[in-house]
């Protein structure tokens, strides 16, 4: 068993980063794999780049919601093939 580097720890963080950024399936980074992998960093299956998922989000939260006033209003159901709707509203600083 080997270990993976640090370095391309970061590089599978920042493809997945990347990829929800330009609002591609994580499915499809096994399909765009070679031509990923053509940098010299190795890459995983996308069941195992999936766990970078959580930290990604934790990041983006944090980086745009921080030291902001928000409200969140959750409208969905969590049954399987409903619909989810998540309205976050922001509150400016003027706000009275």
């Amino acid at each position: 068993m080997t270990s993976v580097s640090d370095e391309d720890k970061l590089n599978r963080y920042r493809v997945v980063e990347s990829m929800l950024s330009a609002g591609v399936p994580i499915n499809k980074i096994d399909e765009l794999r070679p031509l990923l992998e053509r940098a010299k960093n190795s890459l995983t299956d996308s069941s195992h780049l999936k766990m970078f998922i959580p930290n990604i989000e934790t990041r983006e939260v944090e980086k745009e919601i921080d030291d902001q006033r928000v409200t969140i209003i959750f409208d969905g159901t969590t049954r399987l093939r409903e619909a989810l709707a998540i309205l976050l509203r922001w509150i400016p600083a003027d706000f009275s």
